[in-house]
């Protein structure tokens, strides 16, 4: 049942993200783009710039905080599935960027963090 929760956590995270970053004025492209190499939780524009991001939940802080969780490796990961994507598209001429949300689910109202340029 752990298991369960935790996907459904990360799955609310992921939407509250993308709501997130949509309000801010970003253009969702995809959500959960897996290939052999990895997986995105959401790609996005921003202006022009395509926007690769790893969203990270916590329901506790004695996990740590959420972006704590975002190691090196997954951040190199996302670089190469980021490189892939944008040779599939023909977009390897655009600006593109790793960015970093943290969701906390603490409280009534979650605390969120946008980090960007995380890589």
């Amino acid at each position: 049942m752990e298991d369960k929760h935790k996907k459904l956590l990360g799955k609310r995270g992921e939407e509250i993200a993308r709501d997130f970053l949509v309000n801010k004025g970003y253009e969702l492209i995809k959500m959960n783009h897996r290939t052999r190499l990895g997986e995105v939780d959401l790609i996005l524009i921003d202006g022009g710039v395509v926007v690769f991001v790893e969203v990270k939940t916590r329901r506790f802080r004695n996990q740590g905080l959420p972006e704590e969780a975002v190691t090196e490796r997954k951040l190199k990961t996302i670089g190469k599935v980021a490189e892939s994507f944008l040779m599939e598209r023909d977009w390897t001429n655009r600006q593109a960027r790793i960015d970093v949300v943290a969701v906390e689910m603490t409280g009534d109202l979650p605390i969120i963090r946008h980090i960007e340029n995380a890589s």
